[in-house]
């Protein structure tokens, strides 16, 4: 499709407004070789050229009041239209296969040897002496987010406490476990 100076898209577009089905199916008829081509030059791909086009017509049914000859002709808004939902649909496509590769890393790594028992009891022996060197607010301020899983909001709860005191208390008490930690790991 030309894009023309008359805008002959404007009254299609103004009777699928008014949920006028006939209208749509004409400005489908006239646009989607057009629209298609846009969207795949947009996302590169078969497959979400035609997924996006689908929600752009869609859209249009939707929100097709949305419309204003005042602010544009119609062929500018049906490309706006397909533009957003291309850049979107490549969004998504970009966000879905960084997460597949990622997944697929993380996978394919092989992580370290899992502890034995007595490992893991003997590091929990450590951390437990290490929480008992801290003064009993930060202790009990990092037990309740770490061991009982609260945010700080349930946390000033239920000491009572202003979440800014809880805060500092868990950064203080974190810091203080770091070092007493290290000198732990140094010792190994």
């Amino acid at each position: 499709m030309q894009l023309r100076k008359t805008d002959a898209l404007a009254p299609l577009l103004e009777a699928v407004a008014e949920r006028d089905a006939a209208a749509l199916e004409t400005l489908y008829e006239r646009t989607h070789r057009w629209a298609f081509g846009l969207a795949w030059r947009i996302v590169g791909r078969e497959d979400l050229a035609e997924d996006v086009v689908l929600e752009a017509y869609q859209q249009v049914w939707e929100r097709g009041a949305s419309f204003d000859r005042e602010r544009g002709t119609g062929a500018a808004w049906l490309a706006t239209l397909i533009r957003r939902r291309a850049l979107d649909a490549g969004r998504r496509e970009e966000t879905r296969r960084r997460h597949e590769t990622a997944s697929v890393e993380k996978e394919s790594e092989s992580g370290p040897e899992p502890e034995s028992p007595g490992d893991q009891m003997e590091r929990e022996e450590h951390i437990r002496s290490a929480l008992d060197t801290l003064p009993h607010e930060q202790q009990r301020a990092i037990e309740l987010a770490f061991f009982e899983g609260l945010c700080h909001r349930e946390i000033a709860e239920r000491l009572p406490a202003a979440i800014g005191t809880v805060k500092t208390r868990i950064r203080l008490g974190m810091m203080k476990l770091r070092s007493v930690l290290q000198k732990y790991r140094e010792e190994l």
